[in-house]
């Protein structure tokens, strides 16, 4: 497998054929996700890539943490929201 170069992807982007191919194989695993059929060796590859991406954004903007500020944000909302729709 390459390594992910974002020039490289952005040619493969801009590139239609490759666009089909992407949206043809995501097709193809969505019907497979539907009928309940699993692909323990194609899991296991797409966590292994998952992985290395993620490490990749790690080394490159250090680790980030949106998914604590997000959910505190989301919660404050939600019991604003409550809030207003209980007071009498």
């Amino acid at each position: 497998m390459p390594k992910c170069d974002t020039s490289t992807n952005k040619n493969l982007l801009s590139n239609t054929r490759f666009q089909r191919f992407a949206v043809d194989r995501l097709e193809d695993l969505i019907a497979k996700l539907l009928k309940g059929e699993r692909d323990p060796e194609a899991a296991r590859k797409s966590r292994e890539r998952m992985d290395l991406m993620r490490e990749a954004t790690r080394r490159r903007v250090g680790t980030v943490e949106v998914a604590v500020d997000f959910i505190r944000e989301l919660r404050d909302q939600r019991a604003y929201s409550f809030s207003t729709v209980l007071s009498p």
